[in-house]
């Protein structure tokens, strides 16, 4: 630190043109230093669920992919620097704006076994039907297939249960979603033994491996340390192949944002504490 204070002592001298074993004059244009200007931690997991997409708030938290929630997926914004991944919330399609040789992830419904304004509310027997839709009209895309909350394991099994009795001709899916959040109540090793049941559920289901995508995450009481045993504790489970913080920002007075939550990664473009731990979390 003293090292650091005495070369921008001297910087300042030299801009000011006093001599410094010299009688030349030099003009030093100082840089102006950032709340945290160090690089964040980019990962190949790393991404955001974004309720504004803002291409600089990803790339400050080292993010490497983000979504936003769709009615139909759409394939417009991959021109964007981080990787795109389009949604279906209700599991539908428009050819008009997801080519059928669309080869990429395909985040298929959204908290199905919520209401509105939290989820799609599609049972699992119209969702396996369109889930068999889909997948013949887009038969080379990967779904991420269902993105439920962390105690919806009922949702999944009677999801596959369909599938597998009205559709044998179609294949059980490899990936899947989970959301889930920390909450007065609900606690890190509540949320990992969720995690790990439906996981585990639905290998022995589907007597196949399948990874998972935790497409919703948070600790809404805005508590730094917490987050940073989640973020541990997720980067453990190999089975775990991408997760999507929620959100960008905090959303207040929005419907569906729930009262009393602080989750937000930035605030005015500034990065919360919430919002360090996530750029920096090795």
């Amino acid at each position: 630190m003293k090292k650091l204070a005495a070369c921008i002592i001297a910087l300042i001298m030299l801009g000011n043109g006093i001599t410094a074993m010299t009688n030349k004059k030099y003009t030093v244009f100082l840089p102006i230093v950032m709340n945290d200007h160090t690089a964040p931690h980019v990962s190949d997991k790393k991404g955001v669920a974004t309720v504004s997409v803002n291409n600089m708030h990803l790339i400050s938290t080292g993010s490497t992919w983000f979504y936003v929630w769709s009615d139909m997926p759409n394939d417009s914004l991959h021109a964007l620097s981080v990787d795109y991944v389009p949604m279906s919330y209700y599991g539908n399609y428009d050819v008009s704006k997801l080519s059928v040789d669309y080869e990429g992830y395909v985040l298929f419904l959204n908290e199905p076994n919520n209401p509105a304004p939290y989820g799609s509310a599609v049972s699992p027997i119209v969702s396996a039907q369109r889930y068999a839709q889909f997948v013949s009209i887009y038969p080379h895309a990967k779904m991420i297939v269902g993105n439920c909350s962390a105690w919806s394991l009922s949702w999944y099994l009677d999801f596959l249960f369909e599938l597998k009795d009205k559709y044998p001709h179609i294949s059980l899916p490899s990936h899947y979603g989970i959301h889930g959040y920390i909450e007065s109540y609900v606690t890190v090793q509540q949320l990992d033994t969720w995690w790990t049941n439906i996981h585990y559920n639905l290998e022995h289901f589907s007597e196949k491996e399948i990874t998972v995508w935790i497409t919703e995450f948070a600790v809404t009481t805005g508590d730094p340390q917490t987050l940073t045993e989640l973020l541990s504790m997720i980067e453990s489970k190999e089975w775990i192949e991408r997760y999507a913080y929620f959100t960008n920002v905090n959303m207040i007075g929005e419907p569906w944002f729930p009262e009393g939550w602080n989750v937000g990664l930035f605030e005015n473009d500034v990065l919360t504490p919430l919002g360090n731990v996530y750029k920096n979390h090795p």
